[in-house]
């Protein structure tokens, strides 16, 4: 953050627990207080827990918990800013993902692959543009 303030960006730190609603709303609240809107939300909270398994291996509770993470945590922090986000003239939000985060590739892995994190992809995938409103 220091980085970044000294380039004259104004940053600050707020604590968002994607799991925990509450955070979410406590995050929320104190965007209002000090903006009063939301230009940009970026969802890109995200966890694994297959340590090498495929989805039918893995125990129901660390699907519950990735499941928390990287779906109900994008419709929590979404549901606690979108207010926020529609009182910007251009409010925008944004889903981060990857390719390992598609069920394609859990599903249904490279050939000799076997679901084992060496063959996941190394490098990130490129963005794909959006169109401009």
């Amino acid at each position: 953050m220091a980085e970044l303030a000294a380039e004259g960006l104004d940053v600050r730190l707020v604590r968002l627990d994607v799991t925990e609603p509450a955070t979410a709303r406590a995050a929320a609240d104190r965007v209002e207080r000090e903006h009063g809107r939301l230009d940009l939300l970026i969802n890109n909270a995200a966890i694994s827990r297959d340590q090498g398994r495929g989805p039918i291996e893995l125990p129901v509770a660390a699907l519950r918990e990735v499941y928390e993470t990287n779906v109900l945590g994008v419709v929590t922090v979404t549901n606690a800013m979108l207010p926020l986000s529609r009182r910007s003239p251009a409010g925008r939000v944004a889903n981060v993902s990857s390719g390992l985060g598609t069920v394609a590739f859990l599903t249904d892995p490279p050939p000799n692959c076997g679901g084992t994190r060496r063959c996941w992809p190394t490098t990130p995938p490129r963005p794909r543009s959006t169109p401009s409103p």
